[in-house]
C-alpha cells in the first residue's frame, strides 16, 4: 500500500498566539501524545512540531489525506483538551500542495529527512 507524507499545521499567519499557546504540546506530554497519534486510523508513523509559532503535526498515512487529516486534528482537539471548531479553520492540511509556504517548506523538509531515514533503515 502507498504511503504519503502528510502535515497538519498551524502557525503564526493562520492562528492567533492564544489559540497556538492552547494547542502547543510541553515536552514532558509529547511521548504519551506521539503514542496516541499512532492509534489515529492511517497513521503509521508521526512526530509532532510544537514551537511558540507553530503545531504541526508530520505523518506517513495509507489512506485519504482529508480522512487522515481530520483524524489527527480530532486527536489535537482531544489530546489538547480544544474544540475542534476553535481551530479547524485555521488548519493546513498538505500532501504536496501548497495550502502555505510554511507548511510546503517543512514538507519539503520532512520528505527529505523520512527519504534518508528509509535508506538508511534499509541497510
Amino acid at each position: 500500500m502507498a504511503r504519503d507524507l502528510l502535515i497538519v499545521g498551524l502557525n503564526h499567519r493562520t492562528t492567533p498566539v492564544a489559540l497556538r499557546e492552547q494547542l502547543a504540546f510541553p515536552e514532558t506530554a509529547l511521548g504519551a501524545a506521539l503514542g496516541q497519534l499512532k492509534s489515529v486510523p492511517g497513521v503509521h508513523e508521526a512526530a509532532i512540531i510544537s514551537t511558540c509559532n507553530r503545531i504541526e503535526v508530520v505523518a506517513c498515512i495509507a489512506g485519504e489525506p482529508a480522512d487522515v487529516g481530520g483524524g489527527i486534528e480530532v486527536f489535537l482537539a482531544r489530546e489538547r483538551e480544544v474544540e475542534r471548531s476553535a481551530f479547524a479553520t485555521t488548519s493546513t492540511c498538505t500532501t504536496g500542495g501548497t495550502p502555505s509556504a510554511t507548511s510546503s517548506a517543512s514538507l519539503r523538509a520532512w520528505t527529505r529527512w523520512w527519504s534518508a531515514s528509509r535508506r538508511s533503515s534499509a541497510r
